[in-house]
């Protein structure tokens, strides 16, 4: 990995070399420095010792990387990383030491040494963890920032989408249009859709800045919305919403679903006798499922997928799993990863 460069060298080059005469003096005393065959037969072998040591140090960073990689996860990397190295460093200091006095070396080992020789150990080790994650840490927030500007953007460019689709001619042409008919036909109805209406404008004006809602939330608005689209396409338009209660307080993008409703309003036939049917569940696993049956226009419908871009986009930056499209033959399926909200949990 190329952030463990930083770390190779130091412990290979700088802390080893230090580490190795620091506790070979530990345990031999002057002796080691004053007699040439104990300095080369320790420095040989402990210094071989040493660097397997850092590498299995550089193994484990490693490991604890792909399993905690994310910066908010720096806490549980470093403590799973020492509570490992505190394992490994106490094995290595006491075997070293018992295999100096098995092959005996021509030097007395100094009494309790080993003892000396695990704390020199704690200290090479605190050392190393310190640069190591240090410099991994600092990148990972330079990426956290990175990607938090990204995520800042791509907010933006989703409000900039959502204020246009307010102020659509078309779409509020339509909605105009459909309540000039009740306000003649049905006051009641006419009055049932100026509230829905208001909510969905309501909802679209409060929750453009917020990065996440809840998915009870965006159910709500979708009631409204689909509200305003069954008045306008009768039994033309059907929905059926069938989403776990265990759910419904987790956190989603907000208008992913009116965007997925809109595009299936968008691209396939609304009629009475073929009517447009989307589904919104849940499966087991926390996945949100959009479902329509497709029958597509026969005029196609110009589509630059910005809509869909963007919700992959935002559950990239997210750091959360990709969203599924599926299309077959017979009906259109995306598949959107729930995220739990840990405030509200």
């Amino acid at each position: 990995m190329r952030n463990n460069k930083p770390a190779f060298i130091l412990l290979t080059v700088l802390l080893v070399p230090a580490f190795v005469l620091t506790l070979n003096y530990i345990f031999f005393g002057g002796v080691y420095f004053s007699s040439v065959k104990v300095f080369a037969t320790a420095t040989v072998i402990s210094f071989a010792a040493s660097f397997l040591l850092s590498q299995s140090q550089v193994a484990i960073s490693n490991v604890m990387r792909k399993k905690y990689p994310s910066y908010e996860k720096t806490y549980h990397r470093i403590i799973n990383w020492i509570l490992v190295i505190l394992l490994i460093t106490p094995f290595f200091v006491v075997s070293l030491f018992l295999f100096y006095r098995w092959i005996g070396l021509p030097a007395p080992l100094q009494e309790h040494s080993w003892k000396w020789g695990l704390l020199g150990g704690f200290v090479a080790d605190v050392i190393g963890i310190a640069f190591n994650e240090g410099i991994y840490t600092f990148s990972k927030w330079k990426e956290y920032i990175q990607e938090a500007e990204q995520l800042k953007k791509a907010n933006l460019q989703t409000q900039f989408n959502s204020l246009k689709n307010q102020v659509n001619p078309h779409f509020l042409f339509n909605s105009i249009n459909t309540l000039s008919s009740l306000i003649h036909e049905d006051k009641e109805r006419a009055e049932k859709f100026i509230d829905e209406m208001s909510s969905v404008y309501r909802y679209l004006l409060r929750n453009n800045e917020d990065e996440l809602v809840t998915l009870s939330a965006e159910l709500r608005f979708i009631g409204s919305y689909s509200h305003l689209l069954k008045t306008r396409y009768g039994n033309g338009f059907k929905i059926t919403i069938a989403v776990d209660e265990q759910f419904a307080n987790y956190l989603l993008p907000p208008l992913t679903l009116q965007l997925l409703v809109e595009n299936a309003v968008k691209h396939n036939a609304v009629l009475k006798d073929k009517p447009l049917q989307v589904d919104i569940n849940t499966d087991a696993d926390g996945w949100l499922i959009v479902k329509n049956n497709l029958q597509k226009k026969t005029k196609q419908v110009d589509s630059s997928k910005i809509g869909l871009n963007n919700i992959r986009e935002k559950y990239l930056l997210l750091g959360q799993p990709e969203v599924v499209i599926e299309e077959t033959a017979a009906a259109f399926i995306i598949a959107i990863p729930l995220i739990e909200n840990m405030a509200g949990s």
